[in-house]
């Protein structure tokens, strides 16, 4: 017994030392701040997804929102292989493109966080994000009126206003996309393919917000010393977490307490979509 618990004490020892390395790598990271609404992002999501650049949309003259864009240490590193430069832009650009609709194991997740700048009645809003999808989607139009009806919904319980700071949130996975209103969770717009459009909106020839594609090329084109070591440490801190026993599912239904934070944060998990609403693991709404 005291072998056993000496040999967990020092594989919970490992792990720390490897968060710990990891939170000295993170912390040299800074926020993003738009120029144009002055809004500024976070350089990390609770969830582990990394600040990738900020932009604006505008309308006319008028700013409607600020827009950030979050993803894997993964799409960083790849980004940041390219060197920043006119002669590299459009390179550049579609790597990123190509990179953030991924949305596979290396990437499971492509998350736009939208900070409202000039306030608007839930309808407009949903209307505008539903149809910028659906010009870049090719599936039945019942999934965008799921997305339209999610955005909507969530604003209503709020006053049916967005106004000044409310912050819209979509997690693009390849199962849909999922949509917070306030830090809210609304639900899931499930569809294939809708999570790649949704990330079109912001990342094609015709994206909505060419300051968040600039942003994006001049934080990380040319850093790869750096997301090279943030992505290896990412994985040094996954693969020092012990591998669960039993069966994670069951565990989570019955004693969710059992498992450490860490473990779900972990290579075994690491792949489940945050919009994957515990499908994955097997887990019903209720659970």
């Amino acid at each position: 017994k005291e072998k056993r618990v000496q040999k967990n004490e020092q594989a919970q020892n490992k792990v720390d030392v490897e968060l710990l390395k990891l939170e000295a790598i993170e912390a040299k990271l800074k926020p993003v701040q738009d120029t144009a609404t002055g809004v500024a992002f976070k350089p990390k999501l609770d969830d582990g997804l990394y600040l990738i650049g900020a932009g604006s949309r505008k309308k006319s003259f008028v700013k409607l929102y600020a827009v950030a864009m979050y993803a894997s240490p993964t799409v960083l590193h790849f980004l940041s292989t390219f060197q920043l430069g006119e002669e590299h832009r459009r390179e550049a650009s579609l790597a990123l493109r190509n990179a953030s609709r991924a949305l596979d194991t290396l990437s499971p997740t492509t998350s736009f966080v939208l900070n409202i700048v000039f306030p608007v009645d839930a309808k407009t809003i949903a209307g505008a994000i539903a149809k910028s999808v659906q010009v870049r989607f090719g599936g039945p139009s019942s999934d965008i009126d799921e997305l339209e009806s999610l955005i909507t919904e969530g604003i209503k319980r709020k006053g049916g206003q967005a106004t000044k700071g409310t912050i819209l949130r979509f997690d693009c996975s390849k199962g849909g996309v999922s949509v917070s209103v306030d830090g809210n969770l609304q639900g899931i717009a499930r569809g294939n393919d809708i999570g790649k459009a949704l990330v079109d909106v912001f990342m094609d020839e015709k994206a909505v917000s060419p300051t968040l594609i600039e942003s994006c090329l001049k934080t990380w084109c040319g850093a790869k010393a750096f997301t090279e070591a943030l992505l290896e440490q990412c994985k040094k801190a996954s693969k020092s977490v012990p591998k669960p026993t039993g069966d994670p599912r069951a565990r989570l239904k019955t004693d969710p307490n059992s498992i450490p934070l860490a473990s779900l944060i972990s290579k075994y998990y690491l792949s489940v979509p945050t919009s994957d609403d515990g499908q994955v693991l097997g887990l019903t709404s209720q659970d």
